[in-house]
């Protein structure tokens, strides 16, 4: 997938060329020098919260509502979907302070990791099943892969570290929302009509966004 978000709210303003792609953002993020950075960083702060809270809004819900009652093909894209859109959530935040190393970035970090840890485990169990035939210890009552706790094939393995995913979510939702609080006091009135006005664009972007339009988009 080229770009993972509305075209008119996804880069930030370069002296001369307009939107920056965001590619072309992540690659010069670190180099820009450190008052122009700011700059671009008080004018964009209002977009990229937005993006931020749109995003993690999606994989809540995600979480909460589509991978329980998904099969196991299906749960492997929420799955990859769902790292998609951390990563989108963790660069909106670092584009939008000077300091990385803030509690809300850690959620968020520990968030993308857990969720790529469940989507290795889906993709393990998934191959597993696969080389059945070539391996028939592996249809076995002891074998891993095998272990499953509810009707769609949610093996205990998944089922264990998505507790884990909802304990993840339950100490850092709260923790997202005060950053976000913090944010807004600090926004103009024009800037917090903006931060709205993002919202609903991303809202309508992400929920409209499914796992087959991603594979069709990176293909």
């Amino acid at each position: 997938m080229d770009d993972f978000s509305p075209k008119y709210i996804q880069g930030v303003p370069d002296d001369d060329q307009g939107i920056t792609p965001l590619e072309e953002q992540r690659a010069t993020r670190t180099t820009a020098p450190r008052a122009h950075r700011h700059t671009l960083i008080e004018m964009n702060r209002s977009a990229f919260t937005a993006r931020r809270d749109i995003a993690h809004e999606r994989v809540v819900q995600i979480l909460r509502e589509e991978i329980p009652s998904a099969d196991i093909d299906l749960r492997m894209k929420l799955y990859e979907l769902c790292v998609r859109l951390v990563d989108e959530a963790v660069f909106a935040t670092e584009r939008s302070q000077l300091n990385n190393d803030v509690p809300v970035l850690h959620y968020l970090r520990l968030l993308r990791t857990t969720m790529s840890t469940s989507l290795a485990i889906v993709q393990h169990e998934k191959a597993l099943k696969t080389e059945q035939k070539e391996f028939p210890d592996l249809s076995q009552p002891g074998a891993v892969a095998m272990r499953t706790t509810g009707p769609h094939g949610m093996s205990s393995n998944e089922s264990n570290l998505l507790s884990c995913v909802a304990e993840v979510l339950d100490f850092g939702h709260p923790v997202l929302q005060n950053d976000t609080e913090e944010r807004l006091k600090k926004l103009s009135e024009e800037e917090q009509e903006r931060y709205q006005k993002a919202r609903e664009e991303y809202h309508k972007y992400y929920h409209q966004l499914h796992p087959s339009e991603t594979d069709e988009n990176d293909a």
